[in-house]
């Protein structure tokens, strides 16, 4: 798998889906995949905030580019269901084959979890991403790790995971949230790219690029070119 190397989390009903596709187009991995994924959070709330898109919009969202290029973030009822096996009722309820990825958004972390995730994976043909919220990342295969100690409530993080030996040799996939914005990412790569060891890894924002709750276009767009001026190097990488 290809990872994106910027994950812009909450696109919502206000979000154009053809700006997506003029995103994805302009920053662009060598291998033709998009550098970029937009995550879509997914909960049961849906008429309580606009952060929860319902399934028009969903299907609006998607309508422009392909699958790979978007992410489903698993939050509340639906988090609880992927660990509670409830995999057929939420596959009734969500088309999965509509996005590259899921996250499930839960404080669960344990070795029993990380299997757990790793059959839902295999369940849904997608790779899993779960939050990883201690100091090391461990080796977990099959599945993905996102550092996100805040648990997507962006406090901005002071310091970064570091994969430890085993997942050094492993090929587990990491990520790193917590707080980036564009206007403090720069920075923050620096010290990521240390805390990395040498892997491939992927950062997600998401509060930094809202205005009143709703996805703001005009940050997103400042927070890709601030990664892409400061890291243009994994933009023109091909594979993890």
């Amino acid at each position: 798998m290809t990872l994106p190397v910027l994950t812009m989390t909450g696109i919502d009903a206000k979000t154009d889906p053809k700006w997506i596709k003029s995103m994805l187009r302009k920053h662009i991995l060598t291998n033709g995949y998009s550098g970029l994924e937009f995550a879509i959070l997914r909960s049961p709330k849906v008429d309580q905030s606009p952060r929860y898109p319902n399934r028009d919009v969903i299907k609006r969202l998607t309508s422009e580019a392909k699958a790979g290029d978007f992410a489903f973030h698993l939050c509340g009822r639906y988090a609880r269901m992927v660990h509670s096996l409830e995999w057929a009722e939420l596959c009734d309820i969500i088309d999965f084959s509509s996005v590259g990825r899921v996250q499930v958004n839960s404080i669960e972390a344990d070795e029993k979890a990380m299997l757990t995730l790793w059959r839902f994976s295999v369940h849904i043909g997608k790779p899993v991403v779960m939050q990883w919220r201690s100091d090391e990342f461990p080796s977990a295969p099959g599945i993905h790790l996102l550092q996100d100690r805040s648990g997507g409530q962006g406090i901005a993080e002071t310091s970064w995971s570091t994969p430890d030996e085993i997942c050094r040799k492993a090929k587990t996939f990491i990520g790193y949230a917590g707080g980036l914005g564009p206007d403090n990412v720069g920075a923050a790569l620096q010290s990521i790219v240390a805390a990395s060891k040498g892997r491939r890894f992927w950062i997600d924002c998401e509060s930094s690029l809202r205005t009143d709750d709703w996805f703001d276009q005009s940050k997103a767009e400042q927070m890709a070119q601030a990664v892409h001026d400061a890291l243009p190097s994994m933009f023109q990488e091909v594979a993890a």
